[in-house]
């Protein structure tokens, strides 16, 4: 799998972004029913003072004082405007509610999709292996092994995935005692980590050419590759060191 930090980092800033706008989304949706219905009342009330305005507005002008007759115009005209103006307020709170609800959702959208990329591109960084095994570390042209800013050609092997069922082991012959190995030579092998325990092969090929062991060590040597007969899959792992005569 390929270093996935930063975009993790990315998934975790999103999906806590994406936590306050679906509460915001949620409180918004509470105070509007409560604000909502209390412009309802409003309404309401504004509704019942017009209708007795109305009722007094409605009064014959011959029953009444003159100023109290235009006094009762006046307030009707006035308790009109307010039933207006209450009914508007509403009309208008519940526009500006939608406009912030769309305005909140269109964040939410946003970050699902950013969260859904995020998610994808670390799928798609997980590389799956097609067998069992153990990941080895593969090494350059120097035997170093790679590290983090090397550079690597394309199609150089960085990783390979080892069958544990199939363990060989690799040696190098310093180029003095070359002459006395060849293929099918048996080999007893002693590994540095259980140094009690004898395992025995034969060599199953050489090198054409001998290389040098390292930038390290400039030595030349041959690389030969032993078939293991009895093989420990409990205790054998690949890169392990061992000592072969």
């Amino acid at each position: 799998m390929f270093k996935t930090d930063a975009i993790q980092t990315k998934l975790i800033d999103a999906q806590g972004q994406l936590g306050i706008k679906q509460s915001t989304l949620k409180n918004q949706s509470v105070n509007n029913i409560e604000t909502f219905e209390n412009k309802k009342i409003t309404i309401e009330e504004k509704k019942m003072e017009l209708d007795k305005a109305r009722r007094k507005a409605e009064l014959p002008k011959s029953l009444i004082a003159q100023n109290e007759y235009y006094k009762n115009q006046l307030s009707f005209e006035l308790a009109k405007k307010e039933y207006e103006s209450a009914k508007l307020d509403l009309q208008l709170s519940r526009q500006k509610a939608e406009t912030e609800k769309q305005i909140v959702q269109a964040e939410v959208d946003k970050l699902n999709a950013e969260i859904e990329e995020y998610r994808n591109s670390i799928a798609e960084m997980r590389m799956m292996a097609q067998s069992e095994g153990i990941i080895i570390h593969k090494s350059g042209w120097d035997k170093n092994k790679f590290a983090v800013g090397d550079t690597v050609w394309g199609g150089h092997r960085v990783i390979e995935v080892a069958n544990l069922s199939q363990i060989i082991a690799k040696l190098e012959i310093p180029e003095s005692n070359i002459r006395s190995v060849k293929e099918g030579l048996k080999v007893k092998i002693k590994l540095d980590s259980l140094p009690d325990k004898e395992f025995y092969g034969s060599i199953q090929s050489l090198a054409r050419v001998v290389t040098i062991k390292s930038k390290n060590q400039p030595s030349k040597v041959l690389e030969a590759t032993v078939f293991i007969e009895n093989v420990d899959t409990e205790v054998m792992r690949p890169g392990m060191r061992l000592n072969a005569t």
